[in-house]
């Protein structure tokens, strides 16, 4: 931590999945897509939205391989001095990466979220390739249609290598439009958010709903920043700095404080604080069935005496890694599942591990669960179980 250092505090739900979409903008057609190193660095405000803007969307476009940066799994005591507080990226010791791990992986490597119905191939030949443009970074505007199927970029000039698998025949096709510039840094490069004038994506959504690759119903509507999967699944609200996830086994949102949007099994009636709020079976089984769930509340993790400056909290003064404050707030949830009389809820530690049981009730038919972190017996939670108790 040098003081100085800087960390944008904007939305990557706002900015419609930023990083995903610079990730994604260099992948190219036809070939499997890992990624070795990511993260939503601390202590940027917004860093409970990694959970659903990196992992759902890349299992939404089949991705094969997530890495995060870094320390997932701390292999000494939890406790030790080179283990304690939050660092830049590590995971494993902030309570915000925890459960960005923890749903991330329900609904990547469980495979919760549903692949894209379709494929999209942004063709950029050699004339392109090799000009002055093509040093620059691809057309941000264009690379928003991987948020609505799977998309990718496909050199038409360039002859397949032997032995390499027949890609998908994709359903639209498209020439890239313009470029972006390219901000280089000694640790990292990234895309430049610019209009491309030659490129107008409320119109390609016209034709994509034309095609049939947006079905009837999908609410995109790219003038107002709301981006709608094809698979019905995934809807990003760019100006409520909303997105959520809706499955079968896993639903989640992230979100501000206030009312949260009717998933189908799951609703945040009312959060007091900015959130990333999830239910997922732990049984396997769908929502609707399942005998044993975990919620997840992530909210905000900073290190006590972090000092940021008064004018602009961008901008580092004092920082520390020890001692970790939790972002308290009261939550009102409700769960629709079978026999919701049967459940008992408990507040878990960040292990895993049960701490206290906690009152529920049932309104018609519904679970209702009241929470308030700031009260719990033995501090705040992050996790809590939902079990049937067995007769």
């Amino acid at each position: 931590f040098l003081p100085g250092s800087r960390v944008r505090l904007n939305s990557a739900v706002e900015g419609m999945a930023s990083y995903f979409r610079t990730i994604n903008s260099r992948r190219p057609y036809g070939c499997s897509m890992g990624v070795g190193e990511f993260n939503h660095c601390y202590w940027n405000p917004y860093q409970r939205e990694l959970a659903l803007v990196m992992f759902a969307y890349a299992a939404f476009s089949r991705y094969s391989t997530l890495e995060i940066h870094d320390n997932a799994v701390i292999p000494d005591a939890v406790d030790s001095p080179t283990n304690r507080g939050i660092g830049l990226f590590g995971a494993g010791t902030n309570p915000i990466g925890r459960a960005s791990e923890f749903i991330g992986n329900q609904l990547f490597l469980r495979g919760d979220v549903t692949p894209a119905r379709h494929r999209i191939a942004i063709t950029i030949p050699n004339a392109y390739l090799f000009s002055q443009q093509g040093a620059r970074a691809a057309s941000t505007d264009q690379s928003v249609l991987g948020l609505l199927a799977e998309t990718a970029y496909a050199f038409p000039d360039i002859p397949a290598r032997n032995r390499v698998m027949q890609a998908h025949k994709p359903d639209y096709i498209l020439p890239i439009s313009g470029s972006a510039s390219i901000n280089t840094h000694g640790w990292f490069s990234e895309s430049i958010e610019e209009k491309d004038t030659n490129f107008s994506l409320a119109k390609t959504v016209e034709t994509l709903r034309k095609k049939g690759i947006l079905p009837s119903g999908n609410l995109t509507d790219a003038d107002k920043g709301i981006l709608h999967s094809d698979t019905g699944e995934i809807l990003l609200n760019a100006p409520l700095k909303r997105l959520q996830v809706d499955t079968p086994r896993t639903q989640a949102v992230t979100m501000t404080a206030g009312q949260g949007p009717a998933l189908s099994n799951f609703t945040v009636d009312q959060a007091g604080v900015d959130v990333m709020a999830a239910l997922t079976a732990v049984d396997d089984k769908p929502l609707a069935a399942s005998s044993r769930m975990v919620i997840a509340l992530s909210t905000r993790a900073i290190a006590k005496g972090l000092q940021l400056r008064k004018d602009d909290e961008s901008i580092l003064v004092k920082g520390t890694s020890q001692t970790v404050l939790y972002n308290t707030g009261k939550f009102d949830l409700s769960v629709k599942t079978a026999s919701p009389e049967a459940f008992k809820l408990y507040a878990l530690d960040i292990n895993g591990n049960r701490r206290c049981e906690l009152p529920l009730r049932v309104e018609a038919g519904v679970l209702k669960i009241a929470l308030d972190t700031d009260t719990l017996e033995g501090g705040p939670a992050v996790f809590f179980e939902l079990v049937r108790e067995q007769k």
